[in-house]
């Protein structure tokens, strides 16, 4: 290998030791193709010589990388299905405890920028919540800047732990101001594809911004031509060479993007002795060769496999792709008897279909519409074709396409549907809503089965989320159970609508009641064929305030559905019933673990981050959360989901000390309150009437409040918390009215219920009564208001209630500058040790290796000054607010 230069061997081996000592670490190699990037992660490999290495050359992919191709590549089993993002995070953890059981880890991937957008996506998320764990993930990557495509940059978990070595190019940043300068309209999805063809050169870049069309650069993605420049240099390679040369070449870059067996390179071009060949091509720099075991060859770069095809007289190469698809299986070979075909074919075109129709299962969308795109190409039938190309468009909408906006007038129900979709996805649901609404009757009765599913749920979803009336969105239901055919990619909005129409329709909550009755009380024990009606009795049972028969029961979705399906919405109302039941630390964890990648069809608003921040005083964060809910509800102001918002709001607003201006501003987003009240609650939302019962009192509308008691009181099945939550609102009307004697009983009454669940209420209604207490009673309500903050953390109420109160300050509090300060993991770790969680169980949990949840543990015993778990527990017995800090 040549020498290292000495800055390069100053930051590997700054890389190296920082791993070798524990501090999970990212070195990122960036540079031209020929550049050194591979030598270099070679002479890294050298310096951590005593490190288990596991490395993967990242083959570039024909079309979109396939969702965790890398993870697989690695040997990560994730199983036959695409993983939901949590449970691949999950198995990464595992894969990595394994391979650090013994050592320090070297993980090493050349070639990134080929690697797929949800592999990178785990790997940052697992090492951003590893700790005391010896990896080193060394990547070699296209580019000469931030390796902003995938987010390369943030895979360390700090700036600190990356380590950088630029061998020059483009970034990705630069690539994108380039593309938007030159060319604005081209659609985002293809700027990174344009990057990783061009490797960041600026005049292959601008050749091609200059050659095609943007509906050209999206229809050829992964198969664009080479700019004239690069092409020309090319051919005068190949010109140089022998025939043998000439044919080895043209195999290797017909066969494959990537890797090559010999005996297929030898198979497809005919050349039975192929090595003195292949050096030919290597001093070329026309081709790659590696030898572990089998020797392998593969294109130096897509721009020189481009080229090389360009090339390749037409009957040559359609002669290699016949020879290549007898070689190759599945969706390889599927490519190369596209690529050999000369007329239409009803076979292969059927063939495609299924393939686009199992990716699109998958939820991989934008394979799925290069493969319906392609069967298009070659069905006979104009009728079939055009169905065809439509599914095509369909898919590359979800995938975020914005192509169908093009479509100016669509002419077919299809069309409409796709475009509507593009527009919602696009954030203007008016116009999508207004598009559908105009499909005329003739057009959908006329469609395909799934299309009139489609444009049924979509408009019922639209027709929701804009208000309307529930008889409208009943109707476009019951179309869509007519049509006999379902959409798996429309699942996430079909089941909340129903259930949100079927919440309205319900009578009394004696019917919901019945309707969970075949469920076993203990969550554990449900059917797999019932786990759908837990999650709904799980909704139900939050929302009525029963927090935590809530909480077993999401924990039990989480654990039973996480395997194979993405549970993060279940999660973040785990998190919402254990900030209720006063588990805030838990509530942390949920919140922090909310998968990346939200669902671009869900517009229920996630509170959760914001009632976190919110009642420990990060108000800045809160608001952010907040602000993001806050637009969405603007654009779909659907009643649930504006009551579900005021949640949040209210805990932000009185968390500050209800400060008039803010009260101002959310009395006037809810001028319709009692409306709203009518329409979408009952007595088992107990959630809902609650704070909105407290919005009325702060907006002068008593009369609004009395109306939430009367509802809720009328539950079939009260909450444990319902009778203190109805005398506490009951008591805040008696104040109100200058009522005290009446107010102090209510709210004496409330204070003192130990069944109340709901743990920072009670220790409102302490704080409320100690504001009407004589002065007998005054400390007593104000300690205990106090003792119940502090436990929790609410540092606003505690610093409100200090300033203010008569009473000396609790025993909790004398003690509470003793305590030591945690990092938020280190809070994570311990909220789970408490609850009883096993170092493995931890790790799941987190997403983390064991090793890091020993480091994490070690740093809290010496904080606490234990030696043992049984010391530990026993300490926060004596100190409940420790979990707070």
């Amino acid at each position: 290998m040549p020498p290292l230069r000495d800055a390069h061997r100053l930051l590997l081996d700054t890389a190296v030791a920082g791993a070798r000592a524990g501090t999970p670490s990212v070195l990122l190699v960036e540079g031209e193709p020929g550049s050194g990037k591979t030598t270099l992660l070679a002479h890294c490999r050298t310096r951590a010589s005593d490190f288990v290495v596991v490395a993967l050359d990242v083959l570039e992919p024909e079309i979109a990388a396939a969702p965790y191709s890398v993870m697989r590549d690695l040997g990560v089993d994730l199983g036959a299905a695409v993983p939901p993002a949590a449970l691949a995070a999950q198995v990464f953890a595992e894969w990595v405890d394994e391979h650090t059981h013994a050592g320090p880890l070297l993980l090493c991937l050349d070639d990134v920028q080929w690697a797929d957008e949800q592999s990178i996506q785990a790997l940052r998320f697992v090492l951003h919540r590893l700790e005391g764990t010896a990896i080193l993930v060394a990547l070699g990557h296209r580019s000469g800047g931030p390796a902003g495509a995938l987010m390369l940059d943030e895979l360390a978990r700090s700036r600190s732990r990356l380590h950088r070595i630029s061998l020059g190019g483009l970034s990705i940043e630069e690539t994108s101001d380039l593309v938007r300068d030159r060319r604005p309209e081209i659609p985002d999805g293809t700027i990174p594809e344009l990057w990783r063809h061009t490797g960041g050169n600026p005049l292959y870049l601008t050749s091609l911004l200059e050659e095609l069309s943007a509906s050209e650069l999206e229809d050829l993605a992964g198969s664009w031509p080479v700019p004239r420049a690069f092409s020309s240099s090319v051919e005068r390679r190949l010109q140089r060479l022998s025939p043998a040369a000439r044919a080895i070449v043209e195999a290797v870059v017909v066969l494959s993007p990537g890797y090559s067996t010999l005996p297929d390179i030898v198979a497809a071009s005919g050349c039975a002795e192929p090595h003195q060949a292949l050096q030919e091509l290597v001093d070329a720099d026309l081709v790659q060769v590696s030898q572990a075991g089998l020797l392998t060859a593969r294109p130096t770069h897509a721009l020189t496999r481009a080229a090389v095809l360009e090339l390749i007289a037409v009957p040559r190469r359609r002669e290699l792709h016949r020879k290549a698809a007898t070689l190759s299986s599945g969706q390889d070979a599927l490519d190369h008897r596209l690529a050999a075909l000369a007329s239409t074919d009803d076979d292969l075109a059927a063939d495609l279909a299924e393939r686009a129709a199992a990716l699109h299962a998958d939820s991989a969308y934008r394979q799925a519409a290069h493969y319906y795109r392609a069967a298009a190409g070659i069905t006979a039938s104009p009728d079939e074709r055009r169905r065809r190309r439509l599914e095509s468009l369909w898919d590359a909408a979800l995938a975020g396409s914005r192509r169908a906006l093009d479509v100016t007038t669509p002419e077919s129900a299809a069309e409409a549907v796709t475009v509507a979709l593009t527009r919602f996805r696009a954030g203007d649901i008016a116009a999508a809503l207004e598009l559908l609404e105009s499909v005329p009757a003739p057009q959908w009765s006329d469609s395909d089965p799934v299309v009139r599913q489609r444009v049924a749920i979509l408009r019922a979803y639209l027709r929701m989320l804009t208000g309307q009336a529930t008889e409208r969105i009943e109707e476009q239901i019951a179309l869509a159970d007519a049509a006999e055919a379902s959409d798996p990619a429309l699942r996430g909005i079909d089941s909340p609508t129903r259930g949100f129409v079927a919440s309205r329709r319900s009578t009394s909550d004696a019917e919901l009641v019945d309707f969970f009755s075949s469920l076993p009380d203990v969550p554990t024990t449900v059917p797999e064929e019932l786990l759908g009606l837990l999650g709904w009795r799980a909704v139900y049972r939050l929302y009525s305030l029963q927090v935590r028969e809530a909480a077993r029961d999401f924990e039990t979705l989480v654990s039973r559905l996480g395997r194979y399906r993405d549970v993060s919405a279940f999660r973040t109302q785990l998190g919402l019933a254990q900030w209720l039941a006063g588990e805030w630390p838990l509530a942390r964890v949920a919140a922090g673990l909310t998968a990346d990648a939200s669902e671009p069809l869900r517009w229920a608003p996630d509170f959760g981050p914001a009632l976190v921040d919110a009642g420990l005083g990060r108000f800045v964060d809160a608001d952010r959360h907040l602000g993001v809910a806050i637009a969405m509800s603007r654009k779909a102001p659907w009643p649930e989901g504006r009551l579900m918002l005021l949640v949040a709001r209210v805990v932000r607003v009185h968390s500050a000390g209800e400060l008039p201006h803010e009260v101002a501003d959310l009395v006037a987003d809810y001028r319709d309150l009692d409306a709203l009240i009518e329409l979408v609650t009952r007595p088992s939302d107990g959630l809902l009437l609650v704070h909105a019962g407290l919005l009325a009192l702060w907006a002068g509308k008593p009369e609004v409040t009395r109306r939430c008691v009367e509802i809720m009181a009328e539950a079939s099945s009260p909450a444990p918390s319902g009778p203190a939550v109805l005398a506490w609102l009951r008591g805040l009307l008696a104040k109100r009215e200058g009522d005290t004697a009446a107010a102090r009983e209510l709210l004496a009454q409330a204070a003192h219920d130990d069944r109340n669940e709901l743990l920072l209420y009670r220790a409102h209604m302490w704080a409320d009564l100690a504001a009407v207490s004589d002065q007998q009673s005054l400390a007593e309500a104000t300690t205990r208001a106090l003792d119940g903050y502090q436990r929790l953390g609410a540092a606003p109420y505690v610093e409100r209630l200090r300033a203010v109160a008569a009473a000396p300050s609790s025993a909790t509090g004398a003690s509470e500058g003793f305590l030591p300060e945690l990092t938020d993991r280190e809070r994570d770790v311990l909220a789970l040790l408490v609850k009883g969680l096993s170092y493995a169980q931890i790790a799941g949990e987190l997403f983390v290796t064991r090793s890091a949840v020993g480091f994490h543990l070690s740093n809290i015993y010496a904080k606490f000054d234990v030696r043992s778990r049984h010391d530990l527990t026993a300490y926060l017995l004596r100190h409940p607010g420790a979990l707070a800090r």
